[in-house]
């Protein structure tokens, strides 16, 4: 069972939560196993993690073509406030959840599976620990 994050980085003004090392935190802190950085506009050219299998991308396009690659088995899932709600979903056993962007700024991807969560106008980084807690209070 694995568990991987992807988020995206984006310009104060736009996101709820621009704080890159916020993110990095709390995904290693969450036990996730690996992350995806979507960093479309350059906020942090030298980031580096050594803490957790990451990669940094410029466009979710490219994040998709890191997973496909290195991650094929895994299910990747949009969270929103649309779709399944979480206390009925079932996690698949290696996911890769996919938070924000805040703004909605540009379209993510076609998904495989999309899971809501109950409350909305939150930080993407609550839904992300929302959502892991729901993984792994179901056994995951």
């Amino acid at each position: 069972m694995t568990k991987g994050v992807v988020f995206f980085v984006e310009p104060e003004t736009q996101s709820l939560w621009g704080s890159v090392a916020g993110w990095t935190d709390s995904v290693v802190n969450m036990n996730v196993d690996f992350y995806v950085m979507v960093d479309p506009y350059d906020f942090v050219p030298n980031w580096e993690d050594q803490r957790v299998e990451s990669v940094r991308v410029k466009t979710f396009a490219e994040a998709e073509t890191w997973i496909t690659a290195n991650k094929p088995t895994h299910d990747m899932i949009k969270v929103t406030t649309g779709g399944t709600e979480l206390k009925d979903y079932t996690h698949p056993t290696d996911a890769i959840y996919v938070f924000g962007p805040d703004s909605g700024s540009y379209p993510i991807f076609t998904e495989d599976g999309i899971v809501s969560v109950i409350f909305a106008d939150c930080w993407a980084i609550e839904y992300l620990a929302t959502v892991l807690y729901d993984r792994f209070s179901k056994g995951g």
